[in-house]
């Protein structure tokens, strides 16, 4: 008997990805983010997105990137017109501008002016290799001084040798700022699973029976993002709609995962179910190192097939 969904509608923030561009090239991004990539939103798409967020129940916007702060005063206006409309605002950058803590607590400053709530640093051995650890601790005062957290996220990755490296990360991190670093377990999408993944402990694919993100994508669209190129996605890399053709609300209210030939298998089957469709066009799945490794790699071959349900085709470019 298959599964149905119950759908929760309102959507409780709703996330910006201002651009796909960085000022890194990390190992494990998700956003499959580059320094090549040249594609902000512009500031009159993001207020239209904040307002239709509103409407399908959003008390919360979060900018990220790429790298937000890349785009400085688009950042600085989309957090603005998010305070006017009634929107907690929050952001994430990698810190690279925070060459001194002067010099972040001018940026910072004038965000908090600006009607900013809180903002998070992306702190780990992956963002070292093109942000040097001094820039961190100086954004991380700098926050904590105007009272807008500063919290550090660090990344770990779990390779077949063991995880000494998370150990040091953390404990490097941790002496950076006030707050607890919050440290999470890699995702292997886009450039993570391109880059990262030979390197990461397996499994069969079979095993891969349910999607890790069933609540957020299918159930109560907690992490619901809009990209630069108007794609509504739930999870990165699967679209529902795009806000440049369709209102944003009228695309949450009309969500329908049982209607989308990919939500739908990944509900019913887990990536395993993805890995059978894509098997329809030659692919032949081995051992990968998480439910989303498989999903992704299955989606690349059906990229092709499915193109109004799987974008942008950028994200799934090779970035590195």
């Amino acid at each position: 008997m298959k599964r149905k969904i119950g759908l929760n509608r309102e959507i409780p923030s709703i996330n910006l990805l201002l651009t796909y561009r960085c000022t890194a090239e990390c190992s494990h991004c998700f956003a499959s983010s580059s320094t090549r990539k040249d594609d902000p939103m512009k500031l009159s798409e993001v207020q239209e997105y904040l307002e239709e967020a509103k409407k399908v129940g959003a008390k919360s916007v979060w900018f990220f990137g790429g790298e937000p702060f890349f785009y400085f005063d688009l950042l600085a206006d989309g957090v603005e017109s998010a305070k006017q409309m009634g929107l907690s605002p929050t952001t994430t950058s990698n810190a690279f501008w925070a060459t001194s803590e002067e010099a972040a607590l001018k940026r910072l400053g004038l965000l908090k002016e600006k009607g900013l709530d809180l903002v998070s640093f992306s702190a780990d051995p992956f963002h070292w290799e093109y942000v040097p650890l001094e820039y961190i601790r100086n954004a991380a005062k700098a926050a904590e001084k105007l009272g807008l957290g500063g919290e550090i996220w660090n990344c770990y990755f779990a390779e077949k040798e063991g995880n000494e490296v998370l150990r040091l990360s953390r404990e490097i991190t941790t002496r950076l700022s006030a707050h607890e670093v919050s440290v999470g377990e890699m995702t292997f999408q886009g450039t993570a699973v391109e880059v990262l993944a030979e390197r990461a402990p397996k499994k069969l694919w079979g095993e891969y029976i349910k999607c890790h993100n069933e609540h957020g994508a299918f159930r109560f669209l907690t992490f619901m993002y809009i990209d630069p190129y108007g794609y509504v996605q739930p999870c990165s890399g699967i679209s529902i709609g795009n806000a440049k053709e369709k209102k944003l609300s009228e695309i949450i209210r009309s969500y329908d995962p049982q209607a989308h030939p990919i939500l739908k298998v990944l509900f019913e089957e887990g990536p395993v179910g993805l890995a059978k469709m894509a098997m329809e066009y030659g692919f032949k799945p081995g051992e990968y190192a998480s439910d989303c490794h498989l999903c992704y790699d299955a989606r690349k071959v059906l990229l092709a097939h499915y193109p109004e349900y799987l974008a942008p085709t950028i994200w799934y470019e090779r970035t590195k």
